[in-house]
């Protein structure tokens, strides 16, 4: 059987990823990333990389680049870079410091 979270241990989670994903492309704010890049990266699943970066980009913190890749048998492939834009971590609504 799988691991059970409660659903604060997931927003915790995801918020962590987010964190990770963000402070990993601020780093590096002139080079683009896929998500599995940077799920290998940061010892992510690619899935939760995919929704931080769906989050990050809805945040406009995140560019998408979106252009068929000669190494990968020209397919579209899906690249992210940081638009220099951070705030810091962000509160849930509600929520204040």
């Amino acid at each position: 059987m799988g691991v059970t979270h409660t659903h604060r241990e997931l927003r915790e989670l995801r918020e962590r990823a987010r964190t990770l994903i963000r402070e990993h492309l601020a780093a590096h704010p002139t080079t683009s990333f896929t998500a599995f890049e940077l799920g290998r990266v940061l010892a992510l699943g690619t899935t939760s990389a995919r929704r931080s970066l769906a989050h990050l980009e809805a945040e406009k913190l995140v560019d998408v680049i979106r252009q068929p890749d000669p190494t990968n048998g020209y397919r579209v492939s899906t690249r992210y870079r940081f638009t220099g834009q951070d705030q810091g971590p962000r509160l849930p609504p509600g929520h204040h410091s």
